[in-house]
């Protein structure tokens, strides 16, 4: 048995400044922010038609669970398709 070569070519690391993964660091804070306020403006304006008299009710905290799965699902989506335009080496 041989040890390897220490001179040899190595694997390329994961390319962190790539455009794909810049982008994805900007937009996922953005889908996040935006899937929140979605689920906030459907919720204020149902409570508001259920609820006219108290309109100074707050949100539930529960939402920021619906934007985090919403940020995981594009998370996915993003990978699978950063993956399409990359050969596999690349990752």
């Amino acid at each position: 048995m041989t040890s390897p070569d220490p001179k040899a070519p190595r694997e390329a690391l994961p390319r962190w400044g790539e455009p794909w993964f810049k982008a994805w660091l900007v937009l996922l804070p953005l889908v996040l922010w935006l899937s929140h306020a979605f689920m906030v403006n459907q919720w204020r304006r149902t409570w508001d038609i259920l609820h006219p008299d108290d309109s100074n009710a707050l949100p539930p905290a529960e939402l920021w669970w619906y934007a985090g799965a919403v940020g995981i699902g594009f998370s996915l989506v993003y990978l699978g398709v950063a993956r399409m335009y990359h050969q596999p080496s690349d990752f």
